[in-house]
């Protein structure tokens, strides 16, 4: 999971005493060992008793982003197509981007950032494709309204020219990324379903 999700890590140990610091995900047993080896000023600790072990990654890479917890606005912006693109944005902050083949996974991906992330507004933005609208776009977005608790918003945006607007290979993404972030960052909103 922590690949998956972009994550750079290492363990912990006695001889890294001078060295640890950013962020620990630890349980317990874990929190009474960095304790017994550092002085952790220079740590930020989420525990997984407190949360899942998803719910500890979620937070600590929001951790790592904003050097806050506190979240006001969290978005995700989807772009639907053969490949979905994903783009989950908090504060403006881009905290993951990625494409994906299923979108059961993207259905799955944005439920995990939302139920381990405690935010004032909650936004799912789906681009509207401009081609014509077909039976795939609305079962998806069927599936993804069923899935997502009522208190989250859901945005319907323009899909026209949000893999255009910059150029894309020059900032190493590929287009549905691009274009998802795109989507996320829109200010307006055409429609809202709820």
């Amino acid at each position: 999971m922590l690949r998956f999700l972009g994550v750079v890590y290492q363990g912990a140990y006695p001889d890294m005493r001078s060295q640890l610091a950013g962020i620990a995900i630890v349980d317990e047993e874990g929190l009474k060992y960095i304790q017994s080896i550092s002085d952790l000023n220079n740590v930020e600790i989420v525990n997984i008793s407190v949360n899942s072990v998803e719910g500890a990654v979620i937070r600590a890479i929001v951790l790592s982003k904003l050097g806050s917890s506190r979240v006001y606005t969290l978005v995700a912006g989807i772009d639907y197509g053969k490949s979905l693109g994903v783009a989950i944005v908090a504060d403006s902050i881009v905290i993951y981007m990625n494409r994906h083949r299923s979108e059961k996974g993207v259905i799955d991906l944005v439920k995990l950032f939302f139920n381990n992330i405690e935010a004032t507004k909650k936004i799912v933005r789906v681009g509207i494709p401009t081609t014509v609208i077909h039976k795939d776009f609305e079962l998806f977005v069927d599936k993804l309204n069923k899935e997502l608790p009522q208190e989250i918003i859901v945005e319907f945006i323009s899909e026209y020219n949000t893999s255009k607007t910059a150029t894309y290979e020059e900032k190493h993404l590929d287009k549905d990324s691009f274009a998802a972030l795109t989507i996320a960052m829109k200010l307006h909103k055409i429609y809202e379903q709820r």
